[in-house]
């Protein structure tokens, strides 16, 4: 996006990083965020996070998973997420819910029952904390990646 939700991130975190598929939201976040130096910007392809593995103790994603227009993709995305976050690490996500897509409306993608994002989840390796219905279309979901387990 065009770093609306980014742009509070630093003063609680000390790097920021960002994704997004568009380089033109990207563009605009650039100029938007200029005055923040700690926050890098990512253009990605929808599927593969271009950030090291255990890499990040927090990833917090609001209105982009909703437009995801397969169940096989939001799986990849919860893999990449689970592999880019630290053991422990949170994930913080806004999903789809209630009434399936509108076919005539480019932009909504696979609707999530809370069951159905629980089992999506623990299957890309996630404990899954919690959830809460935001509104009749909106659902946060809260993961964490397993602490490593000392041998």
């Amino acid at each position: 996006g065009i770093g609306r939700m980014t742009e509070f991130f630093p003063k609680h975190f000390k790097k920021v990083r960002a994704a997004d598929i568009s380089k033109v939201m990207l563009e605009s976040a650039k100029k938007r965020l200029a005055n923040l130096p700690d926050v890098e910007l990512r253009l990605c392809d929808g599927k593969i996070l271009d950030f090291p593995d255990n890499n990040f103790d927090l990833t917090f994603s609001y209105q982009t998973l909703q437009h995801v227009p397969i169940k096989e993709l939001i799986n990849q995305n919860l893999k990449e997420i689970y592999r880019t976050l630290k053991p422990g690490g949170i994930a913080k996500l806004h999903l789809r819910t209630g009434r399936g897509p509108y076919k005539w409306h480019w932009a909504y993608g696979v609707s999530l029952t809370p069951e159905s994002a629980k089992n999506m989840a623990t299957e890309a390796g996630f404990n899954f904390l919690k959830h809460q219905a935001e509104d009749s279309k909106g659902l946060w979901v809260w993961l964490e990646k397993p602490k490593a387990v000392l041998v």
